[in-house]
């Protein structure tokens, strides 16, 4: 069944990504990736790597500093890679044996701090979500197209919701350690340290869709803030769900390009926009998840 889910998947991702190609000529999608400004690119990338150090200190702090804000950083960027890599957020796994290679940490907390992590991460994204959408809202509202991707939306990100909660159900009547990952929960009970966890996780996202938003702009895409929120929310719903696999390649694509077309930006500009950001994006991933690595394999020869 996993890999019946696995190829259905892949196959609609295959599909999109094929029939967004046949709308558009390959040199328009090389005259994109030669009109780049690689200086926001660099910026981007900057900003991408700010999002990284708040997240492995918001990690260091939910575990009470058992792991170091260096460590962690070194299992954040390999995460980001496995997460965009592997099907059904599976990548999500790396995060825990991860931190239970480093020791200290009992695996009901090891688990309890991820999931905690994301609940928040889902928080702070559909709080960035609604400023994009109440900047664009009144001159979209009445589009059928945009009735079709927000009904689209949603149905992406409740089952996304859907497949967590059946997971964490199936875990919890087949593993005896679920206990202890109820009691991992104490960690937030804190409201100080809660507060603190929810501004950090508010900030990464802050400086991730800053870093998006640079590449829309690097790429030849002038909108206002307001609408370049609303853009880029697309892409990170749909990464927080399971139809991200094998690169997201097709999925990603469609979820930026929808919004684009919602906004009237026509498809021989949103399609190559779409593909061009995306690979940046994953050049990010590789390069910063080939440091993490490295520095795996050098601490593991001390």
């Amino acid at each position: 069944m996993k890999y019946l889910k696995a190829g259905v998947f892949s196959a609609i991702g295959i599909v999109i990504l094929v029939f967004l190609l046949g709308e558009i000529r390959l040199d328009e999608l090389g005259l994109t990736f030669r009109s780049i400004d690689w200086r926001f690119t660099l910026l981007a990338f900057g900003f991408y790597i700010g999002a990284n150090l708040i997240r492995a200190e918001r990690f260091s702090l939910i575990l009470e500093r058992k792991i170091s804000r260096r460590e962690f950083l070194r299992i954040v960027f390999l995460q980001n890679f496995f997460n965009v890599i592997l099907p059904f957020r599976l990548g999500e796994l790396s995060y825990i044996a991860l931190v239970k290679n480093r020791g200290g940490v009992g695996l009901g907390q090891n688990i309890a701090s991820l999931i905690g992590a994301r609940a928040l991460d889902l928080v702070s994204v559909i709080a960035l979500f609604l400023v994009g959408l109440a900047a664009v809202f009144r001159g979209i509202s009445h589009s059928p197209l945009f009735l079709l991707t927000a009904l689209a939306m949603a149905v992406a990100v409740g089952v996304g919701l859907a497949a967590a909660v059946w997971r964490s159900a199936h875990t919890r009547s087949k593993h005896r350690w679920w206990n202890d990952i109820i009691a991992g929960f104490s960690l937030f009970r804190a409201r100080r340290t809660l507060l603190l966890i929810g501004v950090l996780s508010l900030a990464a996202w802050i400086l991730t869709f800053t870093s998006g938003i640079l590449l829309l702009y690097g790429s030849g895409l002038r909108l206002g803030i307001g609408e370049n929120i609303f853009v880029y929310a697309f892409p990170v719903f749909i990464s927080m769900t399971p139809f991200l696999i094998w690169g997201g390649f097709g999925s990603y694509e469609g979820s930026v390009v929808l919004p684009l077309l919602v906004l009237g930006v026509g498809s021989a500009q949103t399609i190559p926009l779409a593909i061009a950001i995306h690979v940046q994006e994953l050049m990010f991933v590789s390069s910063l998840a080939a440091v993490g690595f490295l520095s795996q394999r050098l601490r593991a020869k001390k």
